[in-house]
Parts: structure tokens; C-alpha cells; sequence
């Protein structure tokens, strides 16, 4: 998977100047 799937994802838990508002679950591809 591209990395860039996972950055969407994490835009979508992780916003409002960088804090953590609601964290998402992510499966991070390594």
C-alpha cells in the first residue's frame, strides 16, 4: 500500500493544528 493511504488516514484522526482530536485506526503498511 502507498504511504500516501496511510497520511489520509491519519489527516482524518489527527487535525485542528496538529492535535490529537480523535484518533483513528491506521494500518500502517511497513
Amino acid at each position: 500500500y502507498p504511504e500516501n493511504t496511510v497520511i489520509e488516514e491519519l489527516q482524518k484522526g489527527y487535525t485542528l493544528h496538529g492535535r490529537v482530536i480523535r484518533p483513528s485506526l491506521v494500518k500502517v503498511s511497513n
